[in-house]
Parts: C-alpha cells; structure tokens; sequence
C-alpha cells in the first residue's frame, strides 16, 4: 500500500478471498484445477460482509438442505473460523500447505527425533497430552531458538486442533487454498512491486473477480455512485444461471398444511370420532 505523502516504509492491507467451489479435478499429474469456482472479495476488506455475502450465494446456487458437508479450508486466520457456521454439516480445515509448512519446519529443527510420525499418531488419536509431553521433550537441553520454534508450533497446534485434525484424520477434497490467492490476488496485486491506494486495490479487486467469474464488465462496477453489493451480485448471477430455462415448478405439487385447531377440523375430527353414534 502506499503511505500518505509518499513516506517511505512499507504499509499493508488484507484482501479477504472466498472461492466458493465443488472440490477439485485433476489436470495432470502434478497439477489440479477447483470445479466451478466462485470468487468474492469485500469493497470494505470486512469479513463479516464478505462472509454474508458467500451464504447469500450458496443458499441462491445450491440446494443447502441436500448438501452433504461443506468444507471451509483455510490457513486458521479469525475471520475465516467464522465462515459458514450457519450452514449444517460445516467442518473446518486447516489448508494443507500451511500446515505442512509448519510441520515441515519443526521437523528440521528436530531432524534427529521422529517428530512427524509423533504428531501424526497423537493427532490421529486426538491426544493432545501426547503432544504437549513429546514437545516439552523436544525442549529439554536445546538450544533457545530451538525452545521458542517448539513453544509457537505447540501453540499453533492447540489454537487450531479440530481444523488440523480434520484435515488429517478426514477424506476431504482439496481447495487449492494457494493457487487461488496466486492466481486472483497475488499474480496482479502484490507479485511485482505495486503501490496501491485503499481505494484502488478494493475497486480492481472486485473487478478482477467479476472478469475470472465470467461476468460482464460495465462502467457501473468502477462507479462509486453506482455499487452493487456482492449479495445482489450473487442473485444475479444465478439468474443469468437460470436465463432460459423451462419453469416446470407449476407442475410442482405443494403439500397442504391443516391447522388441526381451526374450527373445520375439529368439527371433522369429532365427526369421525362419533360417526357410529350419529348413525
């Protein structure tokens, strides 16, 4: 970001990212690519908003009701454990590259003990004694950089144990965490040496997502005085989804609903009750 009156030093800013998708596909034997990706950014890098406006599309896009699980993967940051708690069946999962990033770098510091396999099986076991007593071990006479890289991978595993034990323990899909802020945010925003004002990186965020959705670009999504929110963005879409298509719900059946205390009913009830009385 650039600072006011061209101060020196650097100044950053979190851009929140949602890609909605269906899993992942392979396209080669290194190399997957997500399944119908959807992708959201917040004008406001608030990630409240950002998150309403995900639920505002997958309750427009998918039946929610029928879905059997909805992962959110991500790297165990505040905004992102609130993320679709409101739908059923919603797990978390820490993004594998991140944790095995950590994973990889306690492992090289301890290259003598058999730290992998350690963690893996009390993870595995939901031990969390086990874990906490192997790396107070790890600390026992090491040097004190050592001591700091065991504490903070200790923590780090206790703040985020369901998410990592999900990803360990649970056949997932992947979600190709990375290679969508690569290739949304990173590849325009901050690989080559950019200075940004607020208000320019949250324009062209937005309107970088609207190009990779496939959405048409108009004069009105660069216009302040014109916004369209991401809920409304999303109802959109869907509509566009949908332009075309044969309505056959006039064919749909609705189940009646009786109020069993209306007046009618009971008289019927009590009709029925004493039919042979009447008789």
């Amino acid at each position: 970001m650039q600072k006011p009156k061209k101060e020196r030093g650097k100044r950053n800013q979190i851009v929140p990212l949602v890609t909605v998708s269906e899993g992942i596909e392979k396209v080669s034997e290194r190399r997957n690519r997500t399944i119908r990706p959807m992708h959201f950014v917040d004008e406001e890098f608030n990630g409240k908003q950002l998150w309403e406006s995900v639920e505002g599309y997958i309750a427009k896009a998918y039946d929610t009701e029928a879905l059997k699980h909805t992962y959110v993967h991500g790297d165990g940051e505040k905004w992102i454990e609130k993320g679709l708690n409101a739908f059923k069946r919603t797990k978390h999962i820490i993004d594998g590259y991140h944790y095995q990033k950590e994973l990889d770098r306690i492992c090289k510091r301890f290259s003598k003990r058999n730290v992998r396999t350690v963690i893996t099986t009390a993870i595995t076991n939901d031990d969390k004694h086990k874990v906490d007593h192997f790396l107070h071990t790890l600390m026992e006479g090491a040097p004190e950089e050592d001591v700091a890289a065991a504490k903070s991978f200790g923590t780090y595993l206790l703040n985020q144990w369901v998410p990592i034990r999900n990803y360990v323990t649970l056949d997932i899909p992947g979600s190709c965490t990375e290679g969508q802020i690569s290739h949304v945010l990173s590849e325009r925003f901050s690989r080559n040496p950019m200075g940004w004002s607020r208000k320019g990186l949250a324009k062209l965020s937005k309107i970088r997502v609207l190009k990779l959705n496939g959405q048409k670009i108009t004069a009105a999504d660069s216009r302040g005085e014109q916004e369209e929110t991401y809920r409304e963005y999303g109802e959109r879409m869907i509509q566009e989804y949908l332009k075309g298509c044969t309505d056959w719900s006039v064919f749909e059946r609705e189940v009646p609903i009786y109020d069993t205390n209306a007046g009618m009913q009971r008289l019927l009830q009590a009709y029925g009750q004493n039919h042979g009385a009447l008789n």
